[in-house]
């Protein structure tokens, strides 16, 4: 069996890394997608009006405010 050299692990560790950062923003746009989508319904279900200021376009982090 053949090991592996110090520049493929160099690769696969930095593969690895790259992986984890695109899936945990990923997760964090989904999940933030979803929040903000429950919080304008239950705004508007309410009666009221939504203030949305989206302030992390990559990771759709937000500002949000519902007026009565």
């Amino acid at each position: 069996m053949k090991t592996m050299s110090t520049n493929q692990k160099f690769i696969l560790a930095g593969g690895l890394i790259l992986l984890i950062a695109v899936l945990t923003i990923v997760l964090m746009t989904y999940f933030n997608t979803k929040e903000i989508k429950a919080l304008i319904d239950g705004c508007e279900e309410n009666g009221g009006q939504y203030d949305l200021n989206i302030t992390k376009p990559l990771t759709s982090g937000y500002e949000f405010e519902c007026k009565k």
